[in-house]
């Protein structure tokens, strides 16, 4: 199981978009007033900065995190 679990995890923490516009477009059928676009909601800077640094690689060691 937990080799499975490891094929599908993505350890890039990186915040999906079309997950976040998804999430939006539900809470505006349900009546939800969202007045942000889903771009404003979330933010993978720091993310970004962490992959750049080597950072990432470094915790995971030289498994591939990407997925």
């Amino acid at each position: 199981m937990e080799r499975q679990f490891r094929e599908v995890l993505d350890r890039t923490m990186v915040v999906p978009g079309k997950a976040v516009a998804e999430a939006v477009e539900l809470a505006r059928e349900s009546g939800t007033p969202v007045r942000k676009k889903p771009e404003e909601i979330y933010d993978n800077s720091f993310v970004s900065n962490l992959e750049k640094s080597g950072f990432l690689k470094e915790i995971w060691g030289s498994e591939n995190y990407k997925r």
